[in-house]
């Protein structure tokens, strides 16, 4: 997500909306771009870094530097901690940015009571951000921030779901990616017995990485080929080159939430990483961890998930999510 923010409470705003939720226990780092607004953001559980600043500063600034538009930093504690704890980090923050040549313009600490920025000594209070211009004009241009984490979806499903989706005849890599395709710019959503065709082509690797690669964009070579396994690669990692459908990767979102009302436990890995895939391509790597997280749950050493899991460890962001052109605005 992409915006201006102009006061104190509005960098806040911005990085709520930009998260999509409002953290908790958290150190939340943002890039400034040359054009005053907020590119990559990054969240960390505050409670392990508190005690170790150092290492949760090198974590942040790290991951922020990848904005291949960065000029400086925002960085923002959410704690119910102790003052000099947070204000710890915050240092231990701006040192690490010090280091690498950049500056932290604005370093907050977010509180039971409010906020306090430190750099300006300025403080005010959490209704100061609901109620600022920034936070009401995201709010009417259809953005949202929820509770600290994406919301999982409870199976709803009847007793014999397993046995329907182990039943379910897996269609061949082209045929998954063409039907996938073609349900979602249908527009529709999936019946219950499409619901389990995709669980059970989601538990085929082929037909997954082609169902996840036709997510963001169209495939226009056979499955095989050279050229198909480079354009599928290409648009597995975010490849700057190819501009994601991001219509298509919104409908994915809204679809594969329907599938997960009808995936049982030991089914919901395939679905549970391809949202964790989306987050990661709109470069919304904390709720891509939460994704891959559950979908590690569910099925104990998922190899996608935990290759997603490891390259945003690894502070790797996709292309598209690094250019403008190409990055997910969320009020296009």
């Amino acid at each position: 997500m992409t915006t201006t923010a102009l006061t104190l409470p509005d960098m806040l705003a911005a990085i709520e909306h930009g998260l999509g939720f409002t953290p908790e226990d958290s150190l939340v780092a943002a890039s400034v771009r040359g054009d005053d607004t907020l590119g990559v953001y990054i969240r960390l559980d505050a409670a392990p870094i508190l005690q170790d600043p150092e290492r949760g500063a090198h974590w942040a600034v790290g991951h922020v530097r990848t904005d291949t538009k960065l000029e400086g930093i925002i960085a923002a504690v959410y704690t119910h901690a102790p003052a000099e704890d947070a204000e710890r980090l915050l240092r231990a923050v701006a040192a690490e940015a010090e280091r690498l040549g950049l500056t932290v313009y604005l370093a907050f600490r977010v509180h039971a009571d409010g906020w306090t920025e430190l750099r300006h000594r300025a403080a005010g209070t959490r209704e100061q951000v609901t109620d600022s211009a920034l936070y009401a004009e995201l709010v009417y241009r259809g953005s949202a921030v929820y509770g600290k984490e994406p919301d999982d979806v409870p199976f709803a499903g009847p007793e014999d779901t397993p046995a329907r989706i182990d039943a379910a005849p897996i269609d061949t890599p082209d045929e998954a990616a063409a039907w996938w395709t073609m349900l979602l710019d249908s527009g529709r959503e999936p019946s219950e017995g499409e619901a389990w065709q995709i669980l059970a082509d989601l538990g085929d690797p082929s037909a997954r990485d082609l169902m996840i690669a036709a997510t963001a964009g169209d495939l226009t070579a056979r499955a095989g080929t050279g050229a198909a396994d480079e354009r599928v690669c290409r648009l597995l990692l975010g490849h700057a080159a190819i501009r994601p459908d991001w219509e298509r990767v919104e409908r994915a979102e809204r679809v594969l939430t329907r599938v997960l009302a009808h995936a049982p436990a030991g089914h919901r890995a395939g679905a549970l990483t391809l949202l964790g895939w989306i987050a990661w391509y709109k470069g919304m790597n904390s709720a891509a961890h939460v994704w891959l997280t559950r979908a590690e749950q569910d099925s104990p050493g998922y190899r996608l998930a935990a290759l997603l899991a490891r390259l945003i460890g690894m502070h790797v962001i996709p292309d598209v999510a690094k250019d403008p052109a190409t990055a997910y605005h969320r009020n296009r």
